[in-house]
């Protein structure tokens, strides 16, 4: 792994000979251990000021990154999903937050994935009018992206996880009301 200023930001392994991990110094960079030394994947090319905030690793040839690629000349993000096949990194989604639209920091936080290609993505965009984050779910089920509802009561999402086609796993903090306990989670499976 790099020295220096490097982020690390999330880690999978596909078995105890494959793990990927993901993070920025300058500009986005995956990283594969291929049971012997840690060396960055060269096939994956996003942009610089992107971020790729998540990766999972289903197996050598089936590895999903999600994040953002930042437009900076035209003060935009696209939330973008890659895939991995084994041989190369294609983006395979994405969702352009438009400027002005009172939006900012649209971008792919979580992704998780089942190996019968159901994927599950979230994402987090701050509204700047109502001062607060709103959070998306995508789905995948092997042939096309759907937006799902995403639950209204989480005041922010930091955790997904699937445990089958139809169990899906989010947890975060529910609405603060007066005599909330702040370390007090809140989970959702649907």
């Amino acid at each position: 792994m790099p020295a220096g200023n490097w982020s690390y930001r999330s880690i999978s392994a596909s078995s105890a000979n494959s793990a990927w991990a993901v993070g920025t110094t300058t500009a986005i960079a995956i990283y594969h251990y291929d049971g012997i030394a840690w060396a960055e994947d060269t096939s994956f090319a996003a942009s610089a000021g992107g971020l790729v905030a998540d990766i999972f690793a289903l197996s050598d040839s089936s590895v999903w990154a999600c994040g953002e690629v930042a437009g900076k000349a035209v003060d935009y993000e696209r939330g973008s999903i890659w895939h991995f096949d084994g041989e190369e990194w294609l983006r395979v989604f994405e969702v352009v937050d438009i400027p002005g639209d009172g939006l900012r920091s649209f971008y792919f936080r979580k992704i998780t994935a089942l190996p019968d290609s159901a994927v599950w993505a979230m994402a987090t965009e701050f509204d700047e009018s109502a001062g607060k984050h709103n959070y998306h779910l995508y789905h995948y089920d092997g042939t096309d992206w759907t937006f799902e509802a995403f639950p209204e009561n989480f005041t922010s999402a930091i955790g997904m996880d699937v445990g089958g086609i139809n169990d899906l796993w989010i947890v975060g903090d529910p609405p603060v009301p007066p005599a909330h306990d702040p370390c007090d989670a809140m989970e959702m499976g649907w």
